[in-house]
């Protein structure tokens, strides 16, 4: 894909700065974010997908201890803006809480 560059990373490496847009279709930076502290970053392939609806539920499930830990969860997804903001309108994942 034109514009990305693959980076191997080994277990505890942190992740390299990446920019990309928000539900909400707003900028959004992995470097702007982890100023408000360490983050996990998760990809899924498709908010439809049944594996990655589970894969949601649990990581939603999970919020809290993310939180104790001042730490964050970043959902990264291939689908488009509109298609996730129609996801959180319709759905009980963890991108609609």
């Amino acid at each position: 894909m034109k514009g990305m560059v693959a980076v191997e990373l080994k277990v505890w490496d942190p992740a390299p700065d990446f920019n990309a847009l928000d539900e909400a279709g707003r900028p959004f930076s992995l470097r702007t974010s982890t100023r408000k502290g360490p983050a996990v970053v998760l990809f899924f392939p498709s908010v439809w997908g049944m594996m990655c609806n589970v894969e949601l539920e649990t990581f939603r499930d999970m919020t809290s201890d993310f939180e104790r830990s001042e730490g964050q969860l970043e959902a990264l997804c291939t689908n488009g803006v509109m298609s996730i903001s129609h996801y959180k309108k319709n759905s009980s994942g963890y991108l609609s809480s």
